[in-house]
C-alpha cells in the first residue's frame, strides 16, 4: 500500500520525507528501496511469530489438546533507513 500512498501523494505535490512523514508495515525491504525516500517500517516478527507457533504446536503434540490456551506476544519493531542499512 506504500507505494500507492507515495504514488498518490507525488500527485498531489506531497513529497514524502519532506511534506509528511510515511510508516510503512511488513519491513520488505525490495519494496521499500522502490521509494524515495524510504520509509520508516514496522517489522512484524513474522520469523519469530512462526518459531513460537511451532514450538506451540510441537508441546500440544506431546502433552495433548486439553492443555491450557497460550496468549504469545511478539512486540513489532520500528525499523528506520539508517537501521536497516545497519542490518545489510
Amino acid at each position: 500500500m506504500t507505494v500507492f500512498v507515495y504514488r498518490h501523494l507525488e500527485r498531489r505535490g506531497i513529497t514524502p520525507g519532506r511534506d509528511v512523514d510515511i510508516v510503512s508495515c511488513d519491513n520488505e525491504k525490495e519494496l521499500l528501496s522502490l521509494m524515495h525516500p524510504s520509509p520508516a517500517s514496522i517489522e512484524l516478527n513474522r520469523v519469530m511469530i512462526a518459531r513460537l507457533a511451532v514450538e506451540r504446536l510441537l508441546w500440544r503434540m506431546k502433552n495433548g489438546v486439553s492443555s491450557p490456551s497460550v496468549v504469545t506476544t511478539v512486540s513489532p519493531t520500528l525499523m528506520r533507513e539508517e537501521d536497516s542499512a545497519h542490518c545489510q
